[in-house]
């Protein structure tokens, strides 16, 4: 995976420059956050150049986050121990953390300090500790930390105007403190990083603040609607995949009448897309648990608003926020891997409440409209995926009819073992047809390129066949150095420019 060969050619970079008593900060090894890469490249010093230890590391943050959730799930939401190991059991099987997990990628470093932040906030831990997980965010995955920016603001001031409702100085005050306490960290951090030499370059930060030539030209692209609404399918087979019907303005057509289709077509387009299968589906986060999730996210939002449980309203908010984000710019599956957990805590809580009552039938029901909607644009193994899901929905109305606790109880462990499963085998399957598993497979471990490089010196050249791997001999001789600005120009007037 291309990503992934910059970040481990990053991390050796680190290990050259520290091996030479050099510092990193004036250095392309920023890309998407430096931290992770510098704890790779100090073990690099003991063990040498590798893919294994970046990999060991990204599984060890995936681990750490299943256990963090386990914590939540049953501490802070007193379910049975059971039901925590069974969302533990969700989110390791869920498509992208099965895919993503036994990489270098990004997406495992920023769902672990997602998920650390939301458990500072339920267990009102220190503000300045809350700063520190969302610095720590920033550092993971830039675009995660500034999605959940915005939820974070609109959750301190809700929070605050429940507190000092009567007094508006005292409610400015607070929110001016927590302010500080949650984000002075992060932008103290991104001061150095573009001001000094101490933090390295994260180029797509410069990118978001609009710090780059062209201001925030660039960013704002990926909130256009073609960009926005493309059907990611399109770029693995672009005869297959269909997009959502759109409406044609007649010749002749007024402005009013235009400016009418337009808008039409622009809520379709959306609407298309809330339906790809890469958005929402088993290869990210299905219609089967999404639903449920966002329904009992509202009804809780509500139920904790009244009851004044500031620190819980983060997580609807949360939600919320992140969602809507995620549906109006350009994105792709795994960007929901980080709010997974949230998901799947509103799923256990819809499960934990339902009963025999229209409001819980109408989730159901909805989840299956929304469910057989989505298979319009599946154009692979369509009909074994109606086939489970409709056992998926069987069980759910099982669990709705049925009024046995004990039994109901079971159909429950059973659901959620079926979607489970689902998930896991979709991504294994995926792994074996197109990924690592097929790979290792066909050309044996990471492509046997570790052996190659061994059998050569470092001043002899390779001739090798592009099979995806051709950037990884360079990536582990050290030869594949990258600009911090290699996308982006920083404006001339930004002092990391000079240095």
């Amino acid at each position: 995976m291309v990503d992934e060969n910059i970040y481990i050619g990053e991390s050796i970079t680190i290990f050259q420059l520290l091996k030479n008593g050099q510092w990193i900060g004036n250095y392309g090894v920023g890309l998407h956050g430096f931290l992770s890469k510098f704890l790779v490249g100090i073990i690099f010093l003991i063990t040498g150049p590798n893919v294994f230890i970046p990999t060991l590391l990204n599984i060890s943050f995936a681990i750490l986050s299943g256990v963090i959730l386990f914590t939540i799930i049953k501490k802070n939401f007193h379910f049975k121990e059971i039901y925590a190991y069974l969302g533990v059991t969700l989110l390791f099987s869920s498509y992208q953390f099965v895919l993503y997990t036994p990489t270098f990628y990004r997406d495992i470093g920023a769902l672990l300090f997602t998920i650390l932040f939301v458990q500072s906030i339920l267990n009102q831990k220190n503000g300045w500790v809350s700063g520190l997980y969302l610095l720590l965010l920033l550092d993971a995955k830039e675009h995660v930390f500034f999605t959940v920016v915005p939820a974070v603001l609109v959750w301190i001031l809700v929070n605050q105007y429940i507190v000092y409702e009567k007094s508006k100085k005292a409610f400015i005050v607070e929110v001016i403190k927590k302010g500080l306490q949650f984000f002075l960290p992060s932008i103290l951090w991104l001061v150095l990083m573009f001001t000094t030499s101490l933090i390295p370059l994260n180029i797509y930060n410069a990118n978001i603040l609009g710090l780059v030539q062209g201001e925030f030209e660039d960013m704002s692209k990926g909130f256009s609607l073609d960009r926005a609404t493309y059907n990611q399918d399109a770029q693995f087979n672009l005869a297959v995949p269909k997009g959502i019907p759109v409406l044609e303005a007649p010749v002749g057509a007024s402005n009013f009448e235009a400016f009418i289709i337009y808008s039409i077509n622009t809520a379709l387009s959306y609407v298309g897309k809330i339906f790809y299968p890469r958005t929402f589906s088993f290869l990210s986060i299905p219609f089967v648990f999404l639903i449920p999730s966002i329904l009992t996210s509202f009804k809780y939002l509500k139920y904790w608003s009244q009851k004044e449980r500031k620190e819980l309203l983060l997580l609807p908010i949360l939600l919320h926020v992140f969602l809507a984000i995620y549906i109006l710019r350009a994105s792709l599956g795994r960007y929901l891997l980080p709010i997974a957990p949230v998901i799947l805590i509103f799923f256990l809580l819809f499960l934990k409440d339902v009963r025999r009552k229209k409001d819980f039938l109408i989730t159901i029901l909805s989840a299956l409209g929304f469910s057989l909607l989505g298979f319009y644009f599946e154009y692979s193994y369509v009909l074994v995926k109606v086939i489970l899901t409709l056992g998926l929905f069987i069980t759910f109305f099982l669990i709705y009819f049925i009024n046995d606790t004990k039994n109901k109880e079971k159909l429950k462990y059973l659901l959620i073992t079926l979607i489970s499963v689902f998930a896991f085998g979709s991504a294994i399957f995926a792994s074996y047809q197109n990924g690592q598993i097929g790979a290792y497979i066909m050309y044996g471990y990471n492509r046997e390129c570790e052996k190659i490089l061994s059998l050569v010196s470092d001043d002899k050249k390779i001739w090798i066949n592009d099979i995806g791997w051709d950037r990884l001999p360079s990536i582990l001789r050290g030869e594949d150095v990258q600009d911090a600005e290699w996308k982006w120009s920083l404006k001339d007037w930004i002092p990391k420019k000079k240095l």
